[in-house]
């Protein structure tokens, strides 16, 4: 009488009737969620940004789901480790989230892009606070962030209707630069502004991509290579109609 071979802990489970019908290959409909037109998303399945329904997937799934999960995160060399640090500290990140950018997007982050009010300068009644002596003031800990970037790029675009308005000057605006550079070593190489009032319905004013967009094709840099840093909705609505490769809130990001 023949003896039944035990399975060992790391072997594979047997594959289902349906599995083993297309060797090599999951059914379509096990690997990809249902959607019922006239209701909601069913129970997410293998594949899916939630992953697999342990409590319903056959044994097999489980398997195969595993199996790619590791594969997908397992750790690489540790020459990729440190030239991956290596890269996030040139653009303020750190590893988590400068390698959780690349496995989304597929490209490395080298370009920065900042807004300028409540991001790096104080502001006051909605507009860039100056002080009797015209001077400005950076937030905490701008100044150190932004002098230790050695990205490839340093970018800043900013609405200021307030030249529209005529409560600022196209002079002051780009005195506000200057004064950032001047306390942070020229770290920022580019800039652009939107001058216009807040109903002129232009192309440039954000949360449209017309100011991230120019500067891009100014520099020849492709919109998946660079990220934004901001402080409200706006910004972050920009960064996606621009395609960037990510958006960091202006607190989590110098909080780095």
């Amino acid at each position: 009488m023949r003896r039944q071979r035990r399975a060992r802990a790391d072997e594979p489970p047997a594959r289902s009737r349906d599995a083993a019908s297309a060797p090599g290959r999951l059914r379509l409909a096990s690997v990809v969620p249902s959607i019922d037109p006239a209701g909601p998303e069913t129970l997410a399945r293998i594949g899916h940004n939630q992953g697999p329904p342990f409590e319903t997937a056959s044994g097999w799934e489980t398997y195969c789901w595993k199996k790619a999960h590791r594969e997908a995160w397992k750790t690489p060399p540790i020459e990729v480790v440190r030239r991956r640090c290596a890269m996030a500290r040139a653009v303020g990140l750190d590893y988590k989230r400068f390698t959780a950018t690349l496995l989304d997007r597929g490209s490395y982050l080298r370009i920065v892009i900042f807004d300028l009010g409540d991001t790096l300068l104080k502001t006051a009644l909605g507009e860039i606070a100056i002080d009797p002596a015209g001077n400005v003031e950076l937030l905490p800990g701008v100044a150190d962030k932004l002098a230790g970037l050695s990205a490839g790029l340093v970018f800043v675009v900013s609405n200021q209707s307030g030249v529209a308005n005529g409560t600022l000057s196209a002079e002051t605006v780009h005195s506000f630069i200057r004064r950032i550079n001047d306390a942070t070593g020229q770290a920022i190489d580019d800039y652009a502004m939107c001058f216009h009032r807040r109903d002129a319905g232009c192309g440039c004013r954000k949360p449209k991509p017309g100011l991230v967009t120019q500067l891009l094709e100014r520099h020849a840099s492709a919109p998946a290579t660079a990220f934004l840093v901001g402080d409200s909705e706006t910004d972050r609505q920009c960064a996606t109609a621009a395609k960037l490769g990510a958006f960091f809130w202006a607190w989590d990001y110098f909080s780095i």
